[in-house]
């Protein structure tokens, strides 16, 4: 109870104590949702949730009410006799209409709990599906196992990251890297501005950049005129294909090491793991790729551990696209600055 107060004294703060146990909402935590979110920065995507209707029903709900956008998100509706006897039918059947209907370049399959706690091989049901449907030829498909009593939203987001390295990178060959190129591996926690301050900054240093995945374009709440079935934006699939070719690879998030370590082991591309973004050591690490264009392709393949050389300045002047430049890049049109603007405040 309040402490009674003389007339004209001003009130003083009141602290109340709640007495209910910390609830978190399992399906924004969930592995299945940080797959799908994942799936979604892939251009031409459909992720597809092997398991219930129900499931990829909330999933979705949460998805549209975030992004503000529309949600290419798919089920493979496993009902109480396919749960029982299998979903194997259930997934070759979805992945065929999803095939004829949408006309993706790449499906994203990620398993919820109630095929993982039935003990499916779904690995091998996947492979006899791709071996007897010629249909399927022209459509990657990636599956991430991400039940989701395991984990939670980032391990499915970098279960999903490695699965796609597995399935499209194409192994170490001796090929020279391309001098200018860089991987960027963003966490589940950076937003769509965040990935697209990363690009700008290493565009600033005639860096280009390959970022998987990108949901800068996809996940930012842009309606287009007309339907689109799949992703809208996104990295293409030829150059996660060349992501070995790079000349660096930086991983933001701790989640994000097992990614990078798998790319690394498959390419030979050296990677660095930051943390966070935050923070003037980080700040550092992230501002150093501005002097990988000074290193020579034979010498990053000799020695990829070798010390990365102290650069002055930036190969061109940097600044925001909204702010006023004296630099040759012009900056855009009034209204795409304010829309940058609002975009950045709304995420």
């Amino acid at each position: 109870m309040p402490l009674p107060r003389r007339k004209g004294e001003a009130a003083m703060a009141e602290i109340v104590h709640i007495r209910k146990a910390l609830r978190t909402n399992p399906l924004k935590s969930s592995a299945p949702l940080g797959a799908t979110l994942a799936y979604l920065g892939i251009a031409g995507a459909v992720p597809l949730l092997h398991g219930a209707q129900g499931c990829t029903s909330f999933a979705l709900v949460l998805t549209v009410r975030h992004a503000r956008e529309a949600i290419p998100l798919q089920t493979t509706a496993l009902d109480e006799i396919a749960t029982i006897m299998g979903g194997a039918d259930n997934l070759e059947q979805a992945l065929v209409n999803l095939t004829k209907r949408m006309k993706p370049r790449f499906i994203g399959v990620a398993t919820t709990a109630l095929v993982a706690t039935r003990g499916e091989d779904i690995e091998g049901d996947l492979r006899l599906i791709l071996a007897r449907r010629p249909e399927l030829a022209g459509v990657r498909v990636v599956l991430a196992q991400t039940p989701d009593y395991h984990g939670a939203l980032e391990d499915g987001w970098a279960q999903a990251v490695s699965a796609i390295i597995d399935a499209i990178v194409e192994p170490a060959d001796g090929a020279v890297p391309v001098p200018p190129r860089i991987n960027l591996l963003p966490g589940v926690h950076q937003t769509a501005a965040d990935i697209e301050w990363m690009v700008e900054t290493a565009q600033a240093f005639s860096l280009v950049p390959v970022v998987l995945p990108d949901i800068s374009l996809s996940l930012d709440g842009t309606v287009p005129a007309q339907y689109t079935p799949t992703t809208l934006g996104g990295t293409a699939l030829e150059d996660i294909a060349l992501m070995g070719r790079a000349r660096h690879s930086i991983a933001i998030g701790e989640h994000m090491r097992a990614p990078a370590e798998r790319l690394a082991a498959r390419t030979g591309v050296p990677a660095t793991v930051l943390r966070s973004l935050t923070g003037l050591g980080a700040s550092a690490a992230s501002w150093s790729m501005r002097c990988w264009t000074g290193i020579s392709s034979s010498a990053a393949v000799a020695s990829p551990s070798a010390p990365i050389p102290i650069c002055s300045t930036p190969s061109r002047p940097f600044s925001p696209r909204w702010a006023p430049t004296s630099s040759p890049r012009s900056p855009p049109p009034p209204t795409r600055r304010i829309w940058r603007r609002f975009r950045r405040r709304r995420w």
